[in-house]
């Protein structure tokens, strides 16, 4: 590998031990940022089962994103809108589309992966949609950089082979280009227990699958 990203959620905390410790070992640095989007469509109503004593549900905004800096220009951008997302307040740090009209362009890349609006519109059944994935994802579209919007399956295990297969069929048909990795979050297979606490901490529920880790060409082939 030549390049490395780190993308941390609501924050770029982190940035410079990372950039020091890619820079040690010969690679390049990109800074990224796993934001919440507010919607356009209007979410669907979620039923949640009852938790056990002493548990809650805890809510965080379903619409997230990806964006990464390819320059300093794009690291710029980054940082006024996480700076924007945490100025709203009120709950949990959240972009609005006007903060991304505004700062979003030049040197900064959107990746819309499994939990972006156009991809969660496209999973949902075909009737009622509000607003067809394709209009959605056109609205990621910045005209001062045509090409900075990417689609993201998140391949973790042969059973997200299907949702991939949306993704790029959504990628092709509103004429943006794909990526397909698995989403990593951590270093290797051993530290998935470490992650699923942190989730559990954080949402008092499981979600790791333990697939996640940084996975060679050849495993994800």
């Amino acid at each position: 590998m030549t390049a490395l990203v780190l993308t941390v959620r609501d924050a770029v905390t982190g940035t410079v031990r990372f950039a020091q410790a890619a820079l040690a070992h010969g690679l390049r640095p990109i800074f990224g940022i796993n934001l919440a989007v507010a919607p356009l469509a209007p979410a669907p109503a979620q039923s949640h089962r009852t938790p056990v004593r002493g548990g809650a549900h805890v809510s965080e905004p379903p619409v997230r994103v990806v964006l990464l800096a390819q320059s300093r220009t794009g690291w710029a951008r980054l940082c006024r809108l996480t700076s924007a997302a945490h100025a709203h307040g009120g709950g949990p740090p959240v972009v609005i589309r006007d903060d991304l009209r505004r700062h979003a362009g030049e040197g900064l890349t959107v990746l819309l992966g499994p939990a972006s609006e156009p991809v969660r519109a496209g999973r949902r059944p075909r009737r009622p949609r509000p607003t067809p994935p394709r209009s959605l994802a056109a609205t990621f579209r910045n005209p001062t950089a045509p090409a900075n919007l990417l689609a993201r399956p998140r391949r973790h295990r042969v059973g997200s082979l299907r949702l991939a297969a949306r993704i790029l069929t959504l990628a092709d048909q509103a004429g943006i280009p794909a990526v397909l990795t698995n989403a990593v979050r951590y270093a290797d297979p051993d530290q998935y227990r470490l992650a699923d606490v942190l989730d559990a901490a954080r949402l008092l529920r499981h979600l790791d699958s333990g697939e996640r880790w940084l996975k060679a060409e050849a495993v994800n082939s």
